[in-house]
């Protein structure tokens, strides 16, 4: 059986120097930080600029992480301050609904989803490609608390803490989102 470093042993062991112990961490939490940061910006290449600054700023400021905190909330922090930080300098304003959305075929956190029958495949492609461009036009909060809490399933006190805002703050964010998802998708979705 291989035994699996924890992050705070090798966040402690980069911390004195090693740069392999980082190597590791980059190589744990590239995926999802990449899943993160193409989820907000919809653009391979602002995902790939993203995830090398999320480490570079990781790595700069290391010495001052404290390993008694999970390194991987704090990454996701600073992937998602650098997401929304490029989002304000082009100045997009974007909207989704997730009621009706749920038996989509969706990939969106790199599972295998089942194969959709051959007469809603393209139907299928069609509202996943409204989906994204729904995000899209979402305000920059409401597109974070959704791509966070819908697409990459982190709890609701996790959301808060990377958000730094209340519960409540969240969970109303995620209310206005899903509002302004399902007005925008209603002419592809049968609102109940």
């Amino acid at each position: 059986m291989i035994m699996v470093e924890p992050d705070c042993s090798l966040v402690a062991r980069a911390q004195q120097g090693d740069r392999r112990a980082f190597e590791t961490l980059v190589q744990r939490h590239r995926r999802r930080i990449y899943s993160l940061a193409y989820r907000m910006t919809f653009c391979h290449e602002d995902a790939d600029d993203i995830l090398q600054e999320a480490f570079v700023r990781a790595y700069r400021k290391l010495a001052s992480f404290d390993t008694r905190l999970p390194f991987a909330n704090w990454l996701y922090t600073i992937a998602l301050n650098l997401c929304l930080d490029r989002q304000r300098r082009r100045q997009r304003q974007h909207n989704v609904s997730w009621n009706q959305v749920e038996d989509l075929d969706m990939t969106w956190a790199g599972a295998a989803a089942p194969e959709p029958a051959p007469h809603s495949a393209a139907a299928n492609t069609e509202l996943r490609e409204h989906l994204y461009r729904a995000i899209n036009r979402l305000p920059e909060r409401q597109r974070a608390a959704v791509v966070l809490f819908e697409v990459e399933g982190l709890r609701i006190t996790e959301v808060a803490r990377l958000m730094n805002c209340s519960e409540g703050a969240v969970k109303s964010t995620l209310h206005r989102a899903r509002r302004r998802l399902r007005e925008d998708l209603r002419e592809y979705i049968e609102v109940s």
